[in-house]
């Protein structure tokens, strides 16, 4: 037999913090778009650099 509750605990939340942060849409951090260089100059940028 369970003894009675003297205070009742606080319900957890239904979604943590996290998923909330997650899934809220908004502008996203990186916009994809194409290189201006051509690709022999993106080669000798990336080993000269």
């Amino acid at each position: 037999m369970a003894y009675p509750v003297e205070k009742p605990a606080t319900p957890v939340p239904a979604l943590p913090d996290w998923v909330e942060a997650y899934y809220t849409p908004e502008a996203p951090a990186n916009q994809p778009e194409a290189p201006t260089l051509s690709v022999l100059e993106q080669m000798y940028a990336y080993y000269d650099g």
